[in-house]
């Protein structure tokens, strides 16, 4: 049984469920694991992934403001779904984003997902090692006075140099990197990528225009978010360079 975003954020199964739901791990990003050791009918595991929903979707407290979130299940078995650990986690996951396409709260596997979903999996494997491998690309776009024709700032535009797919538009990108967690390293990278630049075209002599990078709001739960993004500013800007955040609906 697989818990996507945003349970796993809650730090995964209350532990009212643990006995229950058998063992738990982090599956990394946003996601959890729960392994059920034994059951008699899927019947049985529903309930379970009834009870961690309404659990996962009880009133909750953070920097003193009240959310209220859900969470999205997919389940695999053994051995029908899978004879290992790796088959069961591939279609837990498939069956994981088939719930969340269908707003369905969970969702179990059914072999004919596997065509689509596989696709997208292993999108989102590259784009795990997208940064790695020095595939991300931000595009410069200047904004421009309607009045007198004068460039008044810049924005960062997301791009991803896919070996395979070519180009790949923000679009295609940043609702897989919420969905999956890589969006908080990917708009770190962002922001210190468009500083950098901010310095090499002032050692140019270009004049300082104000930079837009589009953040997600994940990157702003964290309490020493604003301290964070001001010090990547000053070591990676030359102090003195305008910066405007746009945080992107998540």
């Amino acid at each position: 049984m697989r818990l996507g975003p945003p349970a796993a954020e809650r730090g995964g199964p209350p532990g009212a469920l643990r006995a229950q739901v058998g063992h738990g791990r982090a599956a990394g990003g946003d996601e959890f694991v729960v392994l059920i050791e034994a059951f008699e009918t899927p019947g049985d595991l529903n309930q379970v992934a009834e009870k961690i929903l309404a659990e996962v979707a009880q009133p909750m407290t953070v920097y003193g403001k009240e959310f209220q979130i859900t969470a999205s299940i997919g389940i695999s078995t053994f051995p029908a779904d899978g004879e290992d650990l790796r088959a069961l986690l591939k279609n837990a996951d498939i069956a994981m984003y088939r719930a969340k396409q269908q707003g369905n709260a969970y969702q179990f596997y059914a072999q004919q997902m596997s065509a689509h979903s596989v696709e997208r999996l292993e999108l989102e494997a590259a784009l795990r090692q997208a940064l790695e491998r020095d595939e991300l690309r931000l595009h410069y776009q200047p904004k421009v006075e309607a009045r007198t024709g004068r460039v008044t700032g810049i924005e960062c535009l997301l791009r991803w140099q896919h070996p395979t797919l070519g180009i790949l538009q923000p679009d295609q990108v940043v609702p897989l990197a919420e969905e999956t967690g890589l969006i908080v390293p990917i708009g770190k990278w962002a922001l210190r990528t468009a500083c950098l630049q901010a310095r090499a075209w002032a050692g140019q002599g270009l004049p300082m225009l104000r930079i837009a990078v589009n953040l997600s709001a994940r990157q702003f739960m964290r309490p020493d978010a604003p301290r964070r993004r001001d010090g990547d500013h000053r070591r990676d800007g030359d102090g003195r360079a305008p910066g405007r955040v746009r945080v992107t609906r998540a």
